[in-house]
């Protein structure tokens, strides 16, 4: 009795509601999450009915609205311009057909049944698209009016609060800005969201914005100009953010306090600025030298420094290397100073040199004879093509004629002289006095550059009144660099360099031949010895030769840094 009475009050609960079918599928026979197995989720699909069911259900009428449920949803459709057009039928049902009829579309597939109105997914899909239209328009006219209505109730609320703003911004106080705006706020903030700002209050905005910057700002520009702006780095960068700070403030001037310190603060900055740039830019427009023209151009646009000399400066630092040493050499030969253009030429010099050492080859030196004349000097006709294959070689055996092609005997027989004492120095002759012989070959070179002018007329000797243009030093280096080409003995040639180094702080090689000389130092000389050969070469050519030879007791100390 007592189970029968539980049933029947369980069947009397379920009776009174809106029972709903779920069919549930197993996604796996594991029963775990997130596993889902095709197969058997198609196989319980199939055999349950589920596909069945729906089948015959798209065969049949799967939208179906009461008639007055219909006419709620659907009656939009019938908008013409801003307005509906009324609906005359008496009953849900003629209503509904009032509505189909009323679209102009073909709803012949609609079924009219006795409560509710039947229909396919085709003429659902064109029901939606007319109602979506319609709604479209219906709204627009709706927000309209609504935003209208409000609008003018903000206008109304506005002109209630405005005054007061107006008379807060009149007085330029922040305490009656702030109590302003937030009376605004209170009567009209709900409207924030759907109108802007009137001008008057954005204003208000702005001017208590810039009045606590200009408070804020200035009272660290009072501090910062009580500092040693000149000397103190951090000082000048604290003066520079805080002027740059308040520069966007200009069109919101605040108190007259505000304006005097931003005026001065301003003022001092621009004056320690050029103070600084200034010494910078006449350095950078003096030596043009591309690093610091570089670094002095970024530091003026930093600190936003305008000055003519700039556009020079990026025109400068553009230039290839040649022509911004032409310039710079030019620059210091206009303000005199001596050793800048002096190093400046070497400069353009060695790169002249490094993109043309071709040129320069010692066999390819025009004043030199030619091989076959020179090999005719020897008796020995045997020997003559040695001689002239070895005329740029070191020999043992010592020359017939000089290596420059110059007319008359004394040349030749002092060209053969010299070319004895650089045997017996650098120990291919045994001489016991070899220090003897680097005097001599000096005081040769400077000898008869003395009697025949200045040093600097290139040593040339002059017979009678004919000048043939022979030079001695010329020759001799020469004959150095013959001696030291092919030379099998680390010995001599070793001494043959220290020779070189001790005529090259005497005497310089003439215009035509220096270059050549040069190309060979690079060329051939030790790598240690390279540089100091250079540099020796380019102090004698600026400084001139000298005019008294070295004692036999100075050779050793000399020759020592070669």
């Amino acid at each position: 009795g007592q189970f029968r009475k539980q049933l029947d009050t369980l069947m009397g609960i379920l009776n009174k509601t809106s029972t709903h079918y779920i069919r549930c599928i197993k996604p796996n026979v594991y029963k775990k999450p997130r596993e889902i197995e095709s197969h058997d989720v198609l196989e319980q699909l199939r055999y349950s009915g589920v596909f069945e069911a729906t089948r015959i259900r798209q065969q049949g009428f799967p939208f179906r609205y009461s008639y007055e449920r219909f006419v709620e949803r659907y009656k939009c459709v019938l908008l013409k311009g801003v307005k509906w057009t009324p609906l005359r039928g008496m009953t849900a049902r003629d209503k509904t057909k009032e509505i189909l009829e009323g679209t102009n579309q073909s709803f012949s597939g609609v079924q009219f049944g006795a409560t509710k109105v039947l229909y396919r997914a085709e003429e659902h899909r064109l029901l939606e698209l007319l109602r979506a239209l319609a709604l479209e328009r219906v709204c627009a006219i709706i927000q309209a009016i609504a935003r209208g209505f409000m609008a003018r109730k903000f206008v109304r609320t506005v002109e209630f609060v405005k005054p007061k703003v107006e008379a807060a911004v009149r007085s330029r106080d922040v305490e009656k800005i702030e109590k302003a705006l937030k009376a605004y706020a209170r009567v009209c903030g709900k409207y924030s969201s759907l109108v802007a700002d009137i001008g008057i209050v954005r204003k208000a905005k702005r001017l208590k914005f810039a009045l606590v910057e200009w408070e804020k700002l200035c009272t660290e520009m009072d501090e910062v100009v009580r500092m040693d702006v000149a000397n103190d780095e951090d000082a000048f960068e604290r003066l520079r953010v805080v002027v740059w700070k308040a520069e966007p403030l200009e069109d919101e001037p605040g108190s007259e306090w505000h304006q005097q310190m931003y005026d001065y603060s301003k003022q001092l900055f621009e004056s320690e600025r050029a103070a600084r740039m200034e010494p910078r830019l006449k350095e950078a427009m003096d030596l043009l030298e591309r690093d610091i023209m570089s670094e002095v151009y970024a530091e003026c646009k930093r600190l936003r420094f305008d000055d003519s000399r700039l556009a020079e400066i990026e025109r400068f630092v553009g230039l290839n290397e040649e022509r911004l040493l032409k310039l710079q050499y030019k620059k210091a030969k206009s303000l005199g100073l001596a050793d800048r253009a002096q190093a400046k030429e070497i400069r353009i010099r060695e790169m002249f040199l490094d993109s043309h050492a071709d040129m320069f080859l010692f066999s390819r030196f025009p004043r030199l004879r030619q091989p076959e004349e020179f090999a005719s000097h020897s008796l020995q006709f045997w020997k003559r093509e040695e001689f002239a294959t070895n005329m740029l070689c070191w020999t043992k055996y010592t020359i017939l004629a000089s290596l420059l092609d110059a007319e008359g005997p004394y040349f030749s027989k002092t060209a053969i002289k010299l070319h004895k004492a650089i045997l017996g120095f650098c120990g291919d002759k045994n001489n016991p006095h070899p220090n003897s012989l680097a005097r001599e070959i000096v005081a040769t070179a400077l000898t008869i550059s003395a009697d025949t002018g200045s040093s600097n007329q290139r040593g040339s000797i002059r017979y009678g009144s004919t000048n043939i243009g022979i030079d001695v030093r010329d020759e001799i280096f020469c004959l150095l660099m013959k001696h030291t080409t092919a030379n099998p003995s680390a010995h001599s040639v070793s001494q043959a360099w220290k020779l070189f180094g001790l005529c090259i702080q005497f005497f310089s090689a003439g215009e035509d031949l220096s270059n050549y000389v040069h190309i060979f130092i690079r060329r051939n000389a030790p790598s240690h010895l390279k540089q100091k050969l250079i540099d020796a070469m380019y102090t004698r050519e600026y400084e001139g030769s000298k005019t008294v030879p070295p004692s036999v007791d100075q050779i050793p100390l000399l020759i020592s840094n070669f």
